[in-house]
């Protein structure tokens, strides 16, 4: 069966589509153009799919037909005359922005599904990957190539084809960010690539003098972004009306079943000619050599189109067809053709009516532009109409080539020559030939194309090893190779305690990682006798990756402890817990459910002697600033508070030990306060220790507390070899109980202990040194701090933009990380909101990180980012797993393997629906209080409580039946198998929605449990000894949006610092409220140097913040910043301005 099918086209949820592009009119144009299969274009997106499938039924074999009903209602808009069946293919285009061979690749994708089964499991893989819902086109930090390969393993039935190849800032080919082949972006999955996307601005004959794409079919869509538009290119196939007989006459290429394409006139595309649509510069490929690419008016480089690159890659002369090549025509819209000839734009009214009355008379467009005799045109239309038919037809037509997002136009008729025509309409039956306007023929033979215009043939007419030498280097060779001088000497101390003063960007990890290495390397310790201590659980997993770089040995590798001091506790109490009296496994309480047992001790206590000040929050930092001092219920807690108030915290804090002890759970700090004792108390152990930890080395030592202290005391005596590495200038955890004391009491404590001093940053530019720098100035406490320096140039300055509010300025950071990046759509280029012609380094979507002081401010910015389709992680671990069904997940887990806690208990007795109310819950938790018993204790023995129904009974039994059920299934079993397993048991018994942060929080959780293999207690206790920068992801192709606090440790690019007002920067709680000055402005000097080239620190004049608008002032931290390192701008206000006296500089914030 003979058909056209526009196969890319987009939805009305698409940016820069048009508000009508709904199944309902795609369904009229396809029929007034004469389409019979139609992509639904945006499958990805929620509600698109959702209207997908309320709207659609099944037709042919993966095709689908709009539903009778909702047809009738716009049926009275086709004639009688272009009625058809009309069926529609799934489909979406997927943009993937990513970087790969050290460049930034910016590449479009569609993709075919054969049923909604595969389209949604689909969508569920790519919900893991990025935002979905924002753009019916979805922005993925995705490599091509992983794409295809996800593709594929949902289905070998789905297919995927490069779009639009040739367009230079979004296409595989494209001269801005795509490859110079289709194996450099597919790789070893390029066989599976058998169909490519000419686009616009190129057609088949184009396509034909790159021989590397010999043997794929060229297909060509519209892209359509409006009804109107669709066929504006197409394909035409004769072979079975279904999805199978499409995608095999794509894969076969057979001219028998595929045969060739209705193109546009590759010249009107927008990017066919190079140039700059501002400087008003088009230019041929030979122009643009001649004068080196460089635009005339402006200097700049000009954009590359799509004739230049295909030049560049071409290795045929032109002219030349390869062996089964698809013959092509090229039309132009009939709507164009009608404005030509009544003088009036294609869009008006009279053309409107001509257009209908023309497709009532004859029938659909692609009849009456490619079949109709040239007499039955006249006779419903005009003889200037056929005249103008005739000559698209004959390609006797006047071309100015589109360039740099400016569509080129085709006119078939010169002014002269219409008037000329509707006077002397007899001495057109003389052929002339038509001269080229401007830039004469087009760059390639139109004499390809035939000469003659067959009327029904050929379809259509045309269209046709070992322990020892452990290392990756020879013994003692290069482990030390590459270091700079001051590294190199503190890799080579091996004897006694040293402290390392390293400031950011001084290479204290590669430091670290490469004394361990010299260690092992020299046979001055064994392997297993060496211990690293790391603040994060990431910072842990990065140094072991660094020293994989430099051993050959995994096992050797695994015997190297490389924890932080929290897991390293855990662990020694999980293997001395006879010592503990522990009976049983321990577990970590989980932080929202610690404040809950805050809360319960709190009202259990309940004497009404603390004032209302004392919340939650309060008791919680005090019971850990009590333990962070060692200090039991038991102990003189005098200096915690005052004196009237410690009777009362005594005995919340000892209700709240009692609480945890019955749940056999510990808290964060209990790892910590619990190993000192025993190790302090048990000299037996202790010395045991000391022995196994013959090498210590404790990164970031800056930011610990008195317990740490005491700790790493403990291990290391005063004459061990001990080496502790951080920088005083980036110590920010006083809020938590860390003082940056200690860092200069080591000394005093190790008096022998050498002082080595890391300067050399290697991360950021001078400017942002010099700045950072400043912030600091004399504000440094108890010592002499680092002098950086770098060498590194680049920017002069760093750039402070005042917006009018926090949604301004969210969506400034959107809109400047989509200038940098060079446009991440179409829209953005076109639209001029993006200067093509502006120099950029190729950037990706990780190179920037957006900086905030405090979890409420990442809510805006997230939401900014959602609607603009860039895609983005949110680093708060809290948030991510308090969500829905991973909350669950993870107590379930533990129910099944009999540690759980009772809110786990409580938080899955009804979930899944079970029947049980609160009443239930309530008379369960009384009675197990009562009796002493854990919840899950009092369940088992629930047949003892009398204060509830038998109904009642037999449904919380019903836990019981289904931990037991899933515990048999999942005996043996990976970590990862067991929380598929239990989801799968969620999804048979609940709605669970498992989109957006659900899936990308579940994405990592099962990337977590990979890890821990079988080992159920160590994945759990993982969890919980979690921070929000272990959730961050460095290899995701996204922005980082996280607090100041997480970014520690870490690098980007390029840093925007949000929120640098008052009371923000420096916080307070409270407009008078105290603050710690000095760890603020630490905390700013970290952020600054998160950043290797650009930062940017924006400001709100207004903000809602503490639950009221307020007007905000600058951060004075600001103000220690020279002037003549600041760029000041209010974007929103269209000016910019550099101060150079303070004077101004502060009027220029009261405007």
């Amino acid at each position: 069966m003979e058909f056209i099918a526009d196969l890319h086209i987009h939805s009305y949820l698409s940016r820069a589509t048009a508000k009508n592009l709904n199944l309902e009119y795609i369904h009229v144009w396809a029929q007034l153009k004469g389409i019979s299969v139609v992509g639904t274009g945006d499958f990805t997106h929620p509600l698109w799919f959702s209207e997908l499938r309320e709207k659609l039924e099944p037709a042919e074999e993966g095709l689908f037909k709009l539903k009778r009903d909702i047809a009738a209602l716009r049926e009275d808009m086709v004639p009688a005359s272009c009625r058809m069946p009309v069926r529609f293919l799934l489909s979406v285009e997927i943009s993937s922005i990513y970087k790969k061979g050290g460049k930034v690749r910016k590449v479009h994708n569609i993709v075919f599904a054969p049923d909604f089964e595969t389209a949604d499991r689909i969508n569920q893989k790519l919900k893991r990957i990025g935002n979905l819902g924002s753009d019916g086109r979805p922005i993925l930090g995705l490599d091509s190539k992983t794409l295809l390969e996800m593709i594929l393993e949902v289905s070998e039935e789905a297919v995927l084809i490069p779009a639009h190849i040739w367009t230079p800032w979004f296409s595989i080919l494209g001269s801005r960010s795509g490859f110079d082949s289709l194996e450099e972006c597919f790789e070893d999955l390029t066989p599976y690539i058998f169909a490519i996307e000419t686009g616009l601005s190129s057609d088949p004959g184009m396509n034909w003098r790159v021989s590397q794409l010999d043997g794929l079919t060229l297909v060509s869509n519209s892209d359509a972004h409006s009804p109107a538009n669709l066929g504006r290119e197409a394909s035409l196939f004769n072979t079975s009306f279904s999805y199978a007989g499409i995608r095999e006459a794509l894969k076969s290429g057979d001219p028998e079943r595929f045969l060739g394409t209705i193109e546009f006139f590759p010249e009107e595309g927008k990017y066919h000619f190079d140039g700059h649509r501002k400087c008003g510069v088009r230019f041929s490929p030979e122009e643009t050599m001649l004068h080196k690419g460089i635009c005339p008016v402006c200097g700049k480089p000009v954009t590359i189109g799509v004739m230049y690159r295909v030049e560049e890659l071409a290795d045929r002369m032109d002219g030349e067809k390869p062996k089964g090549a698809h013959p092509f025509i090229s039309l132009l819209p009939l709507t164009d053709i009608l404005g030509e000839v009544l003088r009036v734009g294609p869009k008006s009214k009279k053309v409107e009516e001509l257009y209908q009355q023309l497709l009532k008379g004859i029938g659909p467009e692609f009849q009456i532009l490619i079949k109709s005799p040239l007499e039955e045109i006249e006779r419903n239309g005009s003889p200037i109409l056929a005249e103008a038919i005739r000559r698209m037809r004959k390609h006797e037509v006047y071309i100015t080539p589109g360039y740099d997002g400016e569509f080129g136009s085709v006119k078939i008729f010169a002014e002269h020559e219409r008037d000329q025509f509707l006077g002397q309409r007899a001495l057109f039956q003389v052929a002339f030939e038509l001269t080229r306007k401007e830039h004469g023929p087009s760059s390639f033979d139109r004499s390809l194309r035939q000469e003659e215009y067959p009327e029904a043939s050929a379809q259509y007419g045309v269209l046709a090893s070992s322990d020892k030498n452990i290392l990756s280097h020879e013994k003692g060779s290069r482990v030390i190779e590459g270091l700079n001088p001051v590294q190199k000497e503190a890799v080579e101390f091996i004897d006694g305690p040293l402290l390392i003063v390293a400031g950011p960007g001084t290479g204290k990890t590669r430091t670290i990682v490469h004394r361990i290495a010299f260690l092992i390397d020299q046979g001055i310790s064994h392997p297993k006798e060496i211990l690293a201590v790391t603040f994060t659980n990431k910072a842990a997993e990065e140094m072991k990756e660094r020293l994989k770089g430099l051993c050959r040995s995994r096992r050797i590798l695994d015997l190297v402890t490389i924890k932080t001091l929290h897991s390293l506790c855990f662990d020694i109490i999980r293997q001395e817990r006879e010592a503990l009296g522990i009976e049983d496994g321990i577990s970590i309480v989980d932080e929202r459910d610690r404040m809950g047992f805050i809360r319960d001790a709190i009202d259990k206590v309940g004497d009404g002697s603390l004032p209302a000040e004392f919340n939650t929050e309060i008791i919680s930092n005090l019971i850990s600033r009590a333990k962070q001092m060692l200090l039991s219920p038991e102990d003189d807690l005098a200096g915690l508070l005052s004196e009237p108030l410690t009777a009362s915290f005594c005995s919340i804090y000892r209700t709240y030990e009692e609480i945890l002890e019955r749940n056999r759970l510990m808290d964060f700090e209990d790892l910590i306060f619990k190993t000192v004792l025993l190790l302090e108390r048990d000299k037996r152990i202790g010395i045991k220790y000391q022995k196994r930890y013959s090498y210590i080395s404790v990164d970031e030592f800056q930011d610990i507390n008195y317990a740490q202290y005491r700790l790493i005391l403990t291990l290391a005596p005063k004459d061990g070899n001990i080496c502790a590495i951080g920088d005083p200038d980036q110590a920010i955890y006083g809020f938590r109980g860390a003082d940056v004391q200690y860092f200069y009491r080591f000394q005093k404590d190790y008096p022998d202990a050498k002082v080595i001093r890391l300067e050399r940053n290697y991360r950021s530019t001078e400017t942002i040194l010099k700045a950072s720098a400043q912030v600091l100035r004399k504000k440094r406490v108890g010592g002499k701090g680092v002098h950086l320096w770098s060498g590194i140039h680049g920017e002069r300055n760093v750039t402070v933009s005042e917006l009018p509010t926090e949604k301004a300025e969210a969506e400034f950071v959107v809109k400047t990380i989509e200038s940098i990046l060079g446009g991440v759509s179409h829209f953005s280029l076109d639209s001029g909101r993006i200067d093509p012609t502006r120099e950029r380094r190729g950037r990706g979507f990780s190179d920037f990180a957006v900086l905030y002081r405090i979890n409420d401010q990442g809510r805006i910015l997230e939401e900014a980012f959602f609607r603009s389709g860039i895609p983005y992680q949110r680093m708060e671990r809290e948030k991510a797993f308090r969500l829905r069904g991973l909350a669950e997940l993870i107590s379930y887990l533990r129910s099944i393997w009999s540690i759980a806690s009772d809110p786990d208990i409580e938080r899955i007795l009804n979930f899944p629906p079970r029947g049980i109310d609160k009443e239930t819950i309530k008379a369960l938790k009384a009675w197990a209080e009562e009796n002493g018993y854990p919840l899950l204790t009092a369940i088992e023995q629930i047949a003892l409580n009398h204060r509830l129904e038998e109904t009642q009974k037999e449904r919380v039994k019903r836990l019981l039946d289904d931990l037991a059920q899933l515990k048999i299934s999942l005996q043996g079993k990976t970590i990862l198998d067991q929380i598929h397993k239990i989801l799968d048991y969620f999804e048979k018994s609940c709605n669970l929605n498992r989109e957006g942060e659900f899936n990308e929080n579940l994405k990592y959780l099962l990337k977590s449990a990979e890890l821990y293999g079988k080992r159920i207690n160590d994945f759990l206790a993982h969890l919980a000894l979690q921070t929000d920068a272990d959730l961050y992801e460095p290899r995701a192709e996204k922005v980082t949006l996280m607090t100041i606090h997480a970014a520690k440790g870490l690098e980007f690019p390029i840093v925007f610092i949000t929120g640098c007002e008052d009371g923000l920067i420096p916080f307070r709680r409270s407009r008078d409220g105290e603050t710690d000055i000095l760890e603020e402005r630490r905390l700013f000097y970290v952020g600054l140097t998160r950043a290797k080239e650009k930062i940017f620190l924006t400001h709100a004049k207004k903000r809602l913040y503490l639950g009221k608008r307020r007007i905000q002032t600058i951060s004075p931290f600001l103000e220690d910043i020279e002037d003549d390192l600041k760029r000041f701008e209010k974007p929103f206000e269209g000016r910019c301005s550099r101060t150079s006296k303070q004077g101004a500089q502060l009027k220029l914030f009261e405007s």
